[in-house]
């Protein structure tokens, strides 16, 4: 039975990561102060004296935000692509 759901528990894994990591609303909800993820703090943080949000570092930091789902994907593309595929066969 286990080695038949290995595929769909790796695309289940790696689709709940993607979705904790990109999440905004529920930390920017419930999380204050030094607290807050990634996510919520790449929003608020950089910007200038005036208060006017610095566009280039922002997308600089997305960029280094977006890196660890891509190399994840990359890695695990096999099994995500396999755990999809093989979910709706009976």
């Amino acid at each position: 039975f286990l080695p038949n759901s290995g595929p769909a528990l790796a695309a289940s894994a790696i689709l709940a990561f993607n979705w904790v990591w990109g999440d905004y609303i529920y930390p920017k909800m419930f999380l204050t102060g030094a607290n807050t993820t990634l996510a919520v703090q790449l929003v608020s943080a950089y910007a200038d004296p005036k208060g006017n949000p610095l566009v280039t570092v922002t997308m600089a930091a997305v960029v280094l935000y977006t890196l660890p789902l891509v190399v994840l994907f990359f890695v695990a593309q096999k099994h995500i692509i396999q755990g999809i595929v093989t979910t709706g066969l009976k």
